[in-house]
């Protein structure tokens, strides 16, 4: 938040940040789906398709102790 405040003279706490970035990611979440749902229904365009598709795995590992 530091450096924000440094190049834009904005301050903005960091939980309304946390608030205001999580809805929009909602936002484009749900504009994603619709966009995934109409290409699904109506298949995509040739002029629509990339040409090169770049896919990133992230992975998280979560252990367990039974008591």
């Amino acid at each position: 938040m530091e450096i924000m405040e440094r190049l834009t003279g904005i301050s903005v706490p960091a939980k309304e940040a946390q608030i205001l970035s999580g809805k929009t990611g909602d936002d484009m979440g749900q504009e994603l789906e619709a966009q995934a749902e109409t290409a699904n229904r109506d298949g995509l365009s040739a002029a629509s398709r990339p040409g090169r598709l770049y896919v990133a795995i992230d992975g998280a590992i979560m252990r367990e102790q039974d008591a």
